[in-house]
């Protein structure tokens, strides 16, 4: 991955701004905060709910955002949605995706998820406001790259049932293996 990303929050998470939801019954989804995004590199990404996402600019910072429906992202629907593992995944696999897709272009903080404001206007407010600290963090994660490791163990070394002839010294396990190791 050659994006950087990190976490940080504004707004309300899992529920909506107060205010929110006043007018036609949409919301905008805030997914994170980007700097130096040109907005081309998203090449007409979808998030949550298969909305389009766009950008909000303000103080040389870009909030991705989508409009969403409140009938669905609303405060009293999101306590609802928030239960239903498949309507969380859905919306956690996509707010991810914008997230790592905006993070290969440009530096991006996250922000959680379900955090919903009232229009593009108030997430220009709070990119003014909080565009400091947005900058803060921006700068700290610029040219960095965030990894995923996973590791592997046999369950008798998980279980401590390891043969006694098990290398101790740090590094030990490394060695090449004469035998490959089988699965189970």
């Amino acid at each position: 991955m050659t994006g950087t990303t990190t976490g940080t929050t504004t707004g309300t998470s899992a529920g909506t701004e107060s205010g929110a939801g006043t007018g036609a019954g949409t919301g905008t989804y805030l997914y994170g905060v980007a700097r130096g995004l040109d907005l081309a590199a998203l090449g007409g990404a979808r998030g949550v709910a298969g909305a389009p996402v766009r950008g909000v600019a303000a103080g040389g910072l870009t909030a991705l955002v989508s409009t969403v429906a409140l009938a669905e992202y609303g405060e009293a629907a999101l306590r609802a949605n928030l239960e239903d593992l498949a309507w969380l995944e859905a919306t956690a696999r996509a707010h991810h995706d914008v997230v790592d897709l905006a993070a290969h272009a440009a530096p991006t903080a996250p922000v959680r998820i379900a955090t919903i404001y009232r229009d593009d206007a108030r997430v220009a407010e709070v990119l003014a406001a909080q565009g400091d600290r947005f900058t803060d963090i921006l700068d700290l994660i610029s040219g960095r790259s965030e990894w995923g490791v996973k590791a592997y163990a046999a369950p008798e070394v998980m279980r401590g049932d390891a043969p006694t002839d098990a290398p101790t010294d740090p590094g030990g396990g490394l060695a090449p293996r004469a035998e490959p190791l089988t699965g189970p």
